[in-house]
């Protein structure tokens, strides 16, 4: 029998804006434009570059769209369609989000971004029917691939 294949994608840039960015002009115009706080937003470079130039690590920040991009993919694939896919999120601010193998992501970035915004709100997404499809909590990489004890560990980088 074959065993599960545990997918983590490391270091995401899924962040809410940091509080030295949240007065920023691009962040504080483009949070009023979607009836947010600055706080509730996710860091988005397509909107915040201004913002983000001082940022520590600014370069590895600031793109859910590689995330959003990466989570269609996988949770689309055969592997996951048969139940041999777990995937999980870890992001740059030591965070683990939990995809559970049936959620349906929306497709629309926008409305991704949104439904991650959600989730840093609720730290639970749940379906109508009441079951668990994301959860979030803070915890570091380490931590969760001791809990998983894989057999393997193969990582990859751009």
């Amino acid at each position: 029998m074959l065993e599960k294949l545990l997918l983590i994608i490391v270091e995401a840039a899924l962040e809410l804006v940091p509080p030295e960015c949240r007065k920023h002009p691009s962040v504080v115009k483009d949070a009023k434009r979607r009836g947010k706080t600055p706080g509730e937003v996710l860091l988005d470079r397509s909107y915040h570059h201004a913002a983000m130039k001082e940022l520590r690590n600014s370069h590895k920040r600031g793109r859910p769209d590689i995330t959003h991009f990466s989570l269609l993919e996988a949770l689309g694939s055969p592997l996951n369609r048969k139940g041999m896919l777990e995937t999980y999120v870890t992001t740059i601010d030591n965070y683990v989000i939990y995809v559970k193998p049936y959620v349906r992501l929306p497709k629309n970035y926008d409305r991704f971004k949104g439904l991650v915004e959600q989730l840093y709100r609720k730290q639970v997404i749940t379906a109508e029917d009441g079951r668990e499809l994301l959860s979030i909590q803070r915890k570091p990489l380490r931590q969760l691939l001791k809990e998983l004890s894989p057999s393997t560990v193969l990582l990859m980088s751009e």
